[in-house]
């Protein structure tokens, strides 16, 4: 193998690496709006910890404290549900993980929302 093979062989495996740790690190970020709802997610690093976390605010009336909330939750790679309590207006998931990629390989999050006998669906969206 000559230095010209050899060059280029290393080029494409320090390309390939470069583009393997950005494209896995940093921040993603989901956002949206509905009717009654906005909502947040992201996706980061820190000192190797990998987190995600998704928060439902709630904008419609503002007398509704510790209401039950139930929720389904659906993107590539990513899909829960349940019912929680409405806490300050807001229901947070925040979980780590070992392979946040949703940001990376979804492109929109589905929250489907029932609450107080009312429907809703929260898109968010990079």
């Amino acid at each position: 193998m000559n230095n010209k093979e050899m060059v280029s062989i290393l080029f494409i495996v320090v390309g390939f690496i470069g583009f393997f740790v950005w494209y896995t690190d940093g921040e993603y970020t989901y956002r949206g709006q509905s009717s009654q709802w906005a909502g947040a997610y992201m996706a980061s690093e820190e000192h190797g910890v990998k987190t995600q976390q998704i928060t439902l605010t709630y904008e419609g009336d503002k007398g509704a404290e510790d209401m039950p909330v139930s929720y389904e939750v659906s993107a590539k790679g990513l899909n829960f549900s349940g019912t929680r309590r409405l806490q300050n207006h807001k229901i947070l998931f925040e979980f780590e993980c070992s392979h946040c990629r949703v940001a990376l390989i979804a492109k929109e999050i589905v929250i489907d929302l029932e609450w107080d006998n009312k429907k809703d669906t929260l898109v968010l969206e990079p």
